[in-house]
């Protein structure tokens, strides 16, 4: 039988503990940024996908009837909603409210758009030509605009090619083509 008291049974000491916390903290302290922006960029893609597809419904709806859909539901795509959707339906928007972020048409349909949950990044193709606050935005085009109080998501906008356009309060926009 050992005695405890002669320190032959030896655990870890406070020290050691601290060390090793230490190091678990600078890790998670250098790894949850990364993490946040792979997220943020997963969220993105999906919602660049959405967007496309509508992009490319407006253009044959447009085709067949001289004028863009002014309703979702008049396009032939489907969007993958999850029973956390809510359709929203205006004069100038058509869009769903899920859980996953918000897919629609804004701006006087002139657009279509994603907006990752929490609202930190959107991307928008351009329908029509829109003069937004004086810039001039043309049909076609593809931006990304990321909060600017959040250096992951513009750095995520970056990240899918897109180059500095303008900035104003809330967002910083960033041209993809």
């Amino acid at each position: 039988m050992k005695n405890v008291m002669s320190g032959k049974l030896r655990g870890f000491t406070l020290i050691e503990l601290l060390v090793v916390v230490l190091i678990i903290g600078i890790l998670a302290a250098v790894a949850l940024p990364q993490y946040q922006k792979a997220v943020l960029k997963a969220n993105l893609h999906k919602g660049m996908f959405l967007v496309e597809s509508l992009y490319q419904a407006q253009q044959s709806y447009f085709l067949a009837n001289n004028n863009f859909a002014t309703d979702l539901d008049e396009l032939d795509v489907s969007v993958p909603l999850d029973g956390s959707c809510t359709k929203t339906q205006s004069q100038s928007v058509s869009k769903y409210q899920c859980a996953f972020g918000t897919i629609g048409m804004y701006d006087s349909f002139s657009n279509v758009q994603y907006i990752t949950k929490g609202g930190e990044l959107a991307y928008l193709h351009y329908l029509t030509d829109l003069d937004a606050g004086g810039l001039l935005r043309k049909a076609g085009e593809t931006w990304c605009f990321a909060k600017n109080n959040n250096q992951n998501a513009q750095d995520v906008c970056k990240s899918i090619g897109g180059q500095l356009g303008n900035s104003n309060a809330t967002w910083t926009r960033y041209k993809i083509r």
